[in-house]
């Protein structure tokens, strides 16, 4: 299929889309790119792109579009973009694929706009040592100093106000120069190849491309990188333990789980944890949710469990769900706990204590009268007396 080559590159904004920290300005705003399934212009000026050969990946926010830096590339239409002298901006996020000569290319064109003729093309892209580079065909360029060959999301801002060039790298301006434009509107701009040369190809990920009809000021630049920058993503450690960890049979042990949060704010957060064989819940539960989980931020939470059992019991890892802002989603577990349960007075029928006999009563021996004595004497004699005949 032939391909119109045109090319212009408005002030690129790489954006890295996040949580909204700042407010992006619409005011002169004509296309908007977020690749979010298609390469719709949600401006609302129609300027939809048309897709050659880039896929769909994880994007700075939600998808982006991955060019292979050989034959991919984006089309669109640029109604309402600023031509000859007028002021203009252009910004995009980019995530590079490495240096840009894996297939021979000296740039990685990230927009371009205007033919090449006569100085009437402008674009913007990384040259293969890892600088930004921003070319009035033609003419002169500006380097920016600072790399962008890191594998990292940066945010790549161009303006023009009508006599000098700008670039910003992440919110900060990384060079300037003055130089001569007059850009043509052909019906065609390029994402992701200038349109014209062979070794202009760009290797590595763009989104949330913005192209705005005027030169935005530095702290409208800074507003975008602030509202499109990726936060940072939630680090979750999840830690299990019982207390005490040595019981007897039907006595009881708490299950502490404390959850706590190195990284960004997280929400959605799910903790679940299953009971022990061998043991029953008493009080509590064993499961916890929390809507937001902010940094730095820890929670605690507790229940309590009986054991029916004894042996050596190693618990099961407690399991934990949660979100980034953007939507993300993660996962982690707890470390496992060992409890033993011995068997004991809890678990068996108390010994028997041997019975006390009672010392045997004694019994007072009869009183006996002096008359009784003598009357046994008599019958003691008369015995005798028998016994003898």
């Amino acid at each position: 299929m032939p391909r119109h080559k045109t090319g212009f590159f408005q002030k690129v904004t790489l954006v890295l889309v996040g949580t909204a920290m700042g407010e992006v300005s619409r005011t002169g705003l004509v296309a908007e790119y977020h690749f979010d399934g298609d390469a719709k212009d949600s401006s609302g000026n129609g300027n939809d792109g048309t897709i050659y050969g880039a896929i769909f990946v994880d994007g700075v926010s939600g998808k982006g579009l991955s060019f292979n830096g050989k034959d991919n590339y984006v089309t669109v239409t640029d109604n309402g973009f600023s031509s000859g002298t007028s002021p203009k901006t252009a910004s995009a996020w980019i995530k590079t694929g490495g240096k840009f000569d894996s297939y021979g290319n000296l740039y990685g064109v990230i927009f371009n706009y205007g033919p090449a003729s006569q100085g009437n093309m402008f674009w913007a892209g990384v040259h293969n040592d890892g600088n930004i580079v921003v070319t009035q065909y033609g003419d002169s360029y500006i380097s920016s100093g600072v790399l962008v060959t890191d594998s990292k999301w940066h945010n790549i801002v161009v303006t023009y106000d009508g006599s000098t060039y700008r670039t910003y790298i992440d919110g900060v301006q990384r060079g300037s120069k003055v130089m001569s434009t007059n850009t043509k509107l052909t019906g065609n701009s390029f994402i992701g190849d200038s349109g014209v040369e062979s070794n202009r190809k760009f290797s590595g990920i763009i989104d949330e491309v913005r192209i705005y009809n005027r030169a935005l000021s530095d702290s409208e630049i800074k507003s975008i990188y602030e509202a499109d920058k990726a936060p940072p993503a939630p680090q979750l450690t999840l830690t299990k333990s019982l207390s005490p960890s040595t019981i007897t049979e039907g006595d009881s042990t708490t299950v502490t789980l404390r959850i706590e949060n190195t990284g960004g704010d997280a929400k959605s957060v799910k903790i679940i944890d299953a009971i022990p064989q061998g043991f029953t819940l008493v009080s509590g539960a064993a499961s916890q949710e929390y809507t937001t989980l902010k940094a730095t931020e820890s929670r605690t939470f507790q229940y309590t469990i009986k054991a029916t059992g004894t042996g050596r019991f190693v618990s099961d890892l407690a399991t934990v769900t949660y979100q980034d802002e953007k939507g993300n989603s993660y996962s982690g577990a707890s470390n496992s706990a060992t409890i033993t349960v011995q068997a004991g007075a809890a678990g068996q029928a108390p010994p028997q204590q041997p019975q006390q006999q009672a010392p045997p009563v004694q019994q007072p021996a009869p009183k006996t009268s002096g008359f009784g004595i003598i009357i046994a004497g008599i019958g003691m004699i008369l015995a005798l007396a028998l016994r003898r005949r």
